[in-house]
């Protein structure tokens, strides 16, 4: 992931920081914002590949920040890669119909997160 821009979005600041850690290691670009209106701040001048995504947040959701991405014209082909506690068929039913490419459960697993993040990006290619 030579130098790919990504961007986390995640409100747990340990779980932020181990995403940010794990992709840094494979050589990523990684920012990180804490809300989704953080995120959309970022989104202005910050043109990530790849956003790793927390469906839960507060105030405006994950899956409304994904919907916004997928419809403006300078960010619709960013990969999008849900992070959720809540796993099976209906979620990811719901992160495909918002714009997502793949969802991971959380808490993340240290040994296949970037490997899901990086598979994500070859498909999209």
């Amino acid at each position: 992931m030579g130098g790919v821009p990504i961007l986390v979005v995640e409100d747990d600041p340990p779980g932020a920081k181990l995403a940010a850690l794990l992709l840094t290691q494979h050589g990523a670009n990684v920012r990180i914002a804490p809300n989704a209106e953080e995120a959309l701040k970022v989104l202005e001048d910050f043109h990530p590949r790849v956003v790793v995504l927390d469906l839960v947040l507060p105030r405006m959701g994950g899956l409304l920040l994904a919907q916004y991405i997928k419809t403006d014209t300078r960010l619709r082909d960013t990969v999008i890669v849900a992070a959720t506690v809540v796993s099976g068929p209906e979620v990811e039913r719901v992160v495909r119909e918002a714009g997502c490419a793949a969802y991971v459960s959380k808490p993340i697993n240290t040994e296949t997160f970037a490997a899901t993040v990086a598979g994500c990006l070859e498909t999209s290619s």
